[in-house]
């Protein structure tokens, strides 16, 4: 079974800072949680964050306050991932629909935006990433391993860590 999620790396920032990036500024934190719940949660009203050396990771497993952060809702209004003073990474595995993506920002400047659906490219904006032009394509298209390769080489974080994510309500 494939992913569907999203997440959000950004460098230096508190959780307080991220959820403001999300439009979740109100959020109340609950239980502490694993990853792979972080991951797949199924409520609609719930992001976990965590840390992971000098990133802050927001799990939104239903992927609307990352694809809201990064402007895919709203076409036209500057993304409110575009954050001057750190590096933004947003990464979308959509297993489901076959869309896997990643959009990549630099002091509020967008670095990278790439994005597939069923293995062909929809999206190709800014120039590959060197993990890009050396990382393989499986026959169908990037996936979860293709889209993990980039989040570690620009975070230096590795999937599947035995992390702990603080679980919030965002109502």
């Amino acid at each position: 079974m494939g992913w569907n999620t999203a997440v959000l790396f950004v460098r230096d920032r508190s959780f307080e800072d991220v959820l403001t990036i999300v439009d979740a500024a109100t959020a109340v934190a609950g239980a502490q949680v694993g990853e792979d719940e972080a991951i797949s949660g199924s409520s609609f009203d719930e992001v976990y964050l965590g840390r992971d050396g000098r990133w802050t990771v927001l799990w939104d497993p239903n992927q609307i306050h990352v694809l809201e952060a990064v402007g895919q809702a709203s076409p036209g209004i500057p993304p409110a991932c575009a954050v001057p003073g750190t590096s933004v990474l947003a990464a979308v595995f959509s297993s489901v629909s076959g869309i896997y993506g990643f959009w990549l920002y630099d002091d509020a400047e967008a670095v990278r935006h790439t994005m597939f659906q069923d293995g062909a490219p929809i999206k190709d904006l800014g120039r590959p990433l060197d993990v890009e032009v050396g990382q393989p394509v499986p026959d169908w298209g990037p996936d979860e391993d293709y889209l993990w390769a980039v989040i570690t080489s620009v975070t230096g974080i590795v999937n599947r860590a035995e992390r702990r994510f603080t679980t919030y309500s965002v109502r």
